[in-house]
Order: C-alpha cells, then sequence, then structure tokens
C-alpha cells in the first residue's frame, strides 16, 4: 500500500472520528441582563398590600445556574439563568424571579397563584409592543402611590381561562373568562406594583 494511499485514510478516519465528537454551545447570560433583578440574597425589601399592611420578604435563594438543551444529535446547548426566590410570613407570601436570555418571568404561588413575564432584547433593553391584548409600554417616569419612578416598564396580560367544572353557555359551548394581570418594574427597585384583574395585590414600600 503506498504511503500516500495511507495517509489519505488516516486523516479521512481522523475526519471521521471528529465528527462523531459532541458539540456542546454555552450561552451565558450577560451582567447586564443578570442584573435586571435587583434582588440580592439575605436582604429585605418591604411591600404593602392593598389594605395598608405592610411586610417584609427576604431573600432566600440566589442562584445562576445552566439548563441543557439537545438541540440535535449530538448537538447540546446550555442556556444560564438567574433565580431569585423571596419568602415571607405574611400569607406564606412566595415569590420567584427567573431571568433568561430573553424574558424575566415572574411566579407568585401566594398570596396569589399567577405568572407574569417581561420580555427583553438581546442587549438586556425592555422591549416595547403591543400583540391583540397584550402589551409592554415603557415610561420615564410614573408615579405610584404618591412617589416617582424612573425608566418603568409596564407589563399587561389578558388570557381567557376555560371554566373548570365544564359548564356549558346556551349555546353548548364550554364556558370561559377573561383574566388580566399587571406588572410595573424597573431595573433599580424591582417590583413596584403588581396587579390581578385590575386589583392591587401589593406594592413597594420605601
Amino acid at each position: 500500500m503506498k504511503p500516500k494511499f495511507l495517509i489519505t485514510l488516516t486523516l479521512i478516519a481522523i475526519l471521521l472520528e471528529s465528527c462523531l465528537v459532541p458539540l456542546h454551545y454555552y450561552n451565558d447570560l450577560s451582567e447586564i441582563k443578570k442584573n435586571l433583578i435587583p434582588y440580592k440574597k439575605g436582604e429585605v425589601y418591604s411591600f404593602i398590600d392593598s389594605t395598608g399592611i405592610v411586610f417584609d420578604a427576604t431573600v432566600t435563594i440566589d442562584t445562576t445556574y445552566l439548563i441543557m438543551t439537545e438541540d440535535a444529535p449530538d448537538w447540546f446547548s446550555y442556556d444560564q439563568f438567574r433565580t431569585v426566590k423571596m419568602k415571607s410570613d405574611y400569607s406564606n407570601f412566595d415569590l420567584t424571579l427567573t431571568v433568561s436570555e430573553w424574558e424575566i418571568v415572574i411566579d407568585i404561588y401566594s398570596p396569589v397563584n399567577l405568572w407574569i413575564d417581561l420580555r427583553i432584547d438581546e442587549k438586556g433593553k425592555f422591549k416595547t409592543f403591543t400583540y391583540n391584548n397584550d402589551y409592554q409600554h415603557f415610561h420615564n417616569s410614573l408615579e405610584i402611590n404618591k412617589k416617582t419612578y424612573f425608566d418603568v416598564v409596564e407589563r399587561f396580560i389578558q388570557y381567557v381561562k376555560i371554566d373548570e367544572n365544564g359548564n356549558l353557555d346556551e349555546n353548548g359551548k364550554l364556558l370561559s373568562h377573561k383574566f388580566s394581570r399587571t406588572i410595573f418594574y424597573n431595573k433599580i427597585e424591582g417590583i413596584l406594583q403588581l396587579l390581578d384583574e385590575y386589583k392591587v395585590i401589593f406594592t413597594i414600600n420605601n
């Protein structure tokens, strides 16, 4: 067997072997996006509910982690997330904020059970948009409870929920109900005010 032919076979074998090596892509969050959640572990933040009750919430978890997704055979992507959890004895207050490459998701488990998202762009700025009954607007300044806040994003979501009991309307269709929720937020103070069905759930107290 000629040396050139052996060299060619060796190169082909190396190339074939390299094709079998899994590819890993890491998508780290920028510091700008991480800092869109201003809350820090161990710190205490004050809020007030619609009845005037003031309560403190403590950040119990502040963690950054990777989630792996297999986009194709032997092609893996790792997306970075930052999650902050706040808890309080007030009505078993339980709140989680998670920032990813494209949004901040806010989950509340008590005193109400709801979620809402804030959309961000590739540079870590809040998007503005209107889509059907959803919108996200930006306010240079906004007064809430007689105090002015700056660079405030307002997110409004309206959605339809099917009757859980299976009740029908006069046309024999499942009953449905419209619900809405609104949040006012900025990257300095975090959650400024949260509303469910136009009713204030809680507001920042500072």
